[in-house]
C-alpha cells in the first residue's frame, strides 16, 4: 500500500470514529433528556395546582394587608358543575327564559371556583348597596361618622321603581345610620339608600374599588357595569373579615341575612340545613332588564359563595331562572358527587 492510500484510509477511519462518537453523545443526550423530562411535573397543571393571587389593601405605607386570596384558575373538582351550569343556561336561552346569564361559585374553605360567563358586565342595580355599606362602615371605623348619628328622612320620598319591594322608611321621620343600613341591605329600600348616598364620602367608595383591584365606577355613569366574578369580591371581604373590623363585617352580613327577597337563592336551599346572607339587585335600560343575586350559603362549618347575573325582557322570568341556577348549584355543592368542603350534610 503506497503512502497516499494509507493516508486516505487513515482519514476515513478518523471520520468513522468521529461519527460514532457524535452519534453516541447524541443518543446519550436524548435518553438523559427523556429521563429528565419524565421526572419533571407536567406542563399542563391541574386546576388544583393553580397559583394563589393576593389582593392587598394599597393605602398603607408600611403594611400590605391581604384582603383576598384567589386561585388563578378554575377548580377541576367543580368542572362537572360548570358543565351543568352551561347546559342549563343554554336551555334557558333556547326557551326564551332569559337572553344571557352568568354564574360564579366559590368553595370558601378552599378558594376553589368555577364560572360561566363570569367576566361579562351587567348593570348592578341594588347590588351596589353592598359596597356603599362597606364604605360607610369604613367611615365609621375612621371616626368620620357614627352608627348612632341621626338623619331625618325628607318630607317627600324618592319614587324609584322596584319590582320587588318591602319595608321602606317613612317621610319626615328620623333614623340612625345603622337603621338606614338595615333598610338598604335587608329590604333593599331605595329611599334609605339615597340618604346614605349623600352621607358617604366618595373617596371611601372609590378607595374600596381600588383596594379590591376593581375599576373605579363613575357614579354619574348610568351604564356602569360589573361582572359576577368582580362583584363577588365585595362579598368575599365581608366573609373573610379582612377589610372592615370583624364585628362590622359580621354586622353587615347579619343585616343581609334578614333579606326580604325570598324568591331567588333563599328558595333554592334547605333551610333546615343551611342559612344565607345575600343581596339582590335589579335594573333596566332600553327595555332590557338585569336581575342578579349574590350571597354566602353557610352549611355546618363550611360555606360557598354564589353570584348569578341575568338579563332579558321579563324580570319575573329572570327571577325564576336565577332560582333554578341557584338550586342546581346547591344540589351539586351538597350532594357529595363533587369534592367540596360543604358536602358534609
Amino acid at each position: 500500500m503506497n503512502f497516499n492510500n494509507r493516508k486516505l484510509l487513515l482519514a476515513c477511519a478518523t471520520c468513522a470514529l468521529l461519527s460514532g462518537l457524535f452519534s453516541f453523545f447524541i443518543a446519550q443526550n436524548f435518553y438523559q433528556n427523556k429521563e429528565l423530562a419524565n421526572s419533571q411535573p407536567p406542563k399542563n397543571l391541574s386546576a388544583n395546582q393553580c397559583d394563589m393571587k393576593k389582593i392587598v389593601a394599597k393605602n398603607y405605607k408600611f403594611i400590605k394587608p391581604i384582603l383576598i386570596l384567589e386561585r388563578s384558575c378554575e377548580s377541576e373538582n367543580l368542572f362537572p358543575l360548570k358543565t351543568q351550569l352551561s347546559d342549563l343556561i343554554s336551555t334557558m336561552q333556547t326557551n326564551s327564559e332569559l337572553d344571557f346569564a352568568s354564574a360564579f361559585v366559590i368553595d370558601m374553605n378552599r378558594s376553589e371556583w368555577i364560572g360561566v360567563n363570569e367576566n361579562v358586565g351587567y348593570l348592578p342595580g341594588s347590588l351596589i348597596k353592598v359596597p356603599l355599606a362597606i364604605s360607610l362602615m369604613k367611615m365609621v371605623e375612621d371616626k368620620k361618622c357614627n352608627l348612632t348619628d341621626k338623619i331625618e328622612a325628607p318630607k317627600e320620598l324618592f319614587n324609584i321603581h322596584q319590582t320587588y319591594t318591602s319595608e321602606t322608611i317613612k317621610p319626615g321621620e328620623t333614623y340612625t345610620i345603622e337603621q338606614l343600613l338595615k333598610y338598604s341591605l335587608a329590604f333593599s329600600d331605595n329611599n334609605a339608600t339615597q340618604i346614605l348616598n349623600h352621607k358617604v364620602d366618595l373617596n371611601y367608595f372609590k378607595r374600596l374599588f381600588q383596594d379590591l383591584s376593581l375599576t373605579e365606577p363613575d357614579v354619574h355613569d348610568m351604564t356602569y357595569t360589573i361582572s359576577a366574578k368582580d362583584y363577588s369580591r365585595f362579598i368575599c371581604v365581608l366573609f373573610n373579615g379582612t377589610y372592615l373590623y370583624k364585628r362590622h363585617s359580621e354586622q353587615l352580613l347579619e343585616m343581609m341575612s334578614k333579606s326580604s327577597f325570598k324568591d331567588g337563592i333563599a328558595a333554592s336551599i334547605d333551610k333546615n340545613k343551611a342559612y344565607l346572607a345575600n343581596k339582590f339587585g335589579e335594573s333596566a335600560m332600553n327595555g332590557e332588564h338585569h336581575f342578579h343575586e349574590s350571597g354566602i350559603i353557610y352549611i355546618n362549618n363550611s360555606a360557598y359563595l354564589i353570584t348569578v347575573m341575568t338579563k332579558g325582557k321579563d324580570v319575573v322570568k329572570l327571577s325564576s331562572s336565577l332560582k333554578s341556577i341557584a338550586k342546581l348549584v346547591y344540589n351539586q355543592m351538597t350532594s357529595g358527587s363533587l369534592n367540596t368542603s360543604v358536602a358534609k350534610l
